[in-house]
This record gives structure tokens, sequence and C-alpha cells, in this order.
């Protein structure tokens, strides 16, 4: 049976070495049931579903809710339900005008931002928390000079697909090919690194136009909806 675990609280971290944002879920007793890589360009649109910013431009995850509730539907919850090469995916469960349900596939980090904003139930598929924990196939950080499957694997993949890694998986991937001296997919991936690195600066010059510190915002927009998760659970337990 592939139980679903429900998520009570999040924290918005960094990784200790690379720095790249995570989203830890917890469950009711604060434990760690799954841990959400972010992308860089991800997290400025993140922050900017979760608050107002009348100077920006709407992000896609705003207007989806908006049309969603204009067309009179509800979120009802969030699914993480898949992990494919390090990616997790999640199905958002919501009503139409006429009580119907409907579901639609997104990238766990996507879907975070739009329940939290809703906000909605989220839950975590068991058999994603076995994989994130124990298949090592679901992680770029597995290939190696002497694993010539994963090799090939990852050799195959397009520009788009490359520059959608996380970027330190970019960067040990760019040594396993200097090592091996594949020069010809060494220079993909740093077309593809510097892809990425156009990305970030795009994002910098975004958290640039805050007044206070990126940092404390993060923390802010954490406590904020942490909060407004405790009070959506409270009074959902009310009115049952």
């Amino acid at each position: 049976m592939n139980r679903e675990f429900q998520m009570y609280g999040y924290e918005l971290t960094a990784h200790e070495i690379t720095g790249a944002r995570l989203i830890k879920l917890h469950d009711e007793q604060g434990e760690i049931l799954l841990i959400v890589p972010m992308e860089m360009f991800a997290v400025s649109t993140f922050f900017r579903c979760l608050i107002k910013q009348e100077k920006m431009s709407i992000p896609a995850h705003k207007m989806f809710l908006d049309v969603m509730k204009a067309l009179g539907g509800k979120m009802q919850k969030v699914v993480i339900d898949d992990l494919q090469n390090g990616r997790f995916f999640a199905s958002i469960h919501f009503t139409g005008r006429e009580g119907e349900t409907n579901t639609v596939k997104a990238e766990a980090s996507d879907a975070l931002a739009m329940a939290f904003r809703a906000p909605c139930y989220v839950y975590i598929k068991e058999s994603v928390i076995d994989a994130a924990k124990n298949d090592r196939s679901n992680r770029v950080y597995w290939y190696n000079p002497k694993d010539e499957e994963s090799l090939r694997t990852v050799r195959s993949y397009s520009h788009d697909k490359l520059v959608s890694l996380p970027f330190d998986d970019v960067e040990q991937l760019i040594e396993i090919a200097a090592e091996i001296e594949d020069f010809e997919f060494a220079a993909r991936l740093k077309k593809a690194r510097d892809a990425q690195l156009a990305r970030m600066e795009e994002i910098r010059e975004i958290l640039n136009t805050h007044p206070i510190d990126p940092v404390k915002f993060a923390e802010k927009i954490e406590e904020e909806i942490n909060k407004k998760l405790r009070n959506f659970s409270d009074n959902e337990t009310n009115t049952q």
C-alpha cells in the first residue's frame, strides 16, 4: 500500500556546500519527510507567488490560482508522487464549479508554491520518500567515470535537460567529463552551466530590488506561510 504522509510545516534552507536552495517538508512531530531541491530561477517565482509585488510580473503559479478561482474552482490538495532523475513531481488536485475533481501534474517546487499560497494540504507518497532515501538511480550524484550506463544516460540529455539539472550536479559532471577526456560532452556541459549562470544573474537583479536582506526576506516568508498553514489546518479541523 502506497501511503500518503501529510506535511505540517516546511523550512526553506540552503545546501551546506553548494548553497542550493532546498525545501524541507516536516511531519507533525517536526521530523523531515522529504527534501525538495529548488532551481535558482524557481526561487524568485516561489517568493513572487507568495507575496504581493505590484512592480513585478505575475508569476504563473498565481495566475493559475486566479484562473481557477475565477472559474469557481478550489485547490484541494497537492500530492508529491513521483521522482525522476533527481526531480520531484506532484499532482495538484482541485475541484471545478460543479464540484468535479480534476488533477494536473507539476514540478514539486511549483506545486508547493501554489499549495502554500492557496493554502491547501500537502501529502507525500511513501514510495517517493523511500526512493529519495534509497534509489541511487534517481540522483545525478551517482554518475562516475566507471559507470558506463549512467554516463550513456546523461550524455543523451538535450541542452534544455542539462540546464534543468541542479547547478552543482553540472559542475560535478564537467569534472567527470574532463577526467574521461570526453571534451565534446564537457563543452555541452559548460554551455549549460553558462545558461544557468545567466539565469542566476537575473535572479540576483530581482533580489537586489528588495530593500531587505534576501535571507531575512526568505525567513519572513517562511514564518508567515507556516502560520497560514497552521491556521488553515486548525480551521479545517474545526469545521469537520
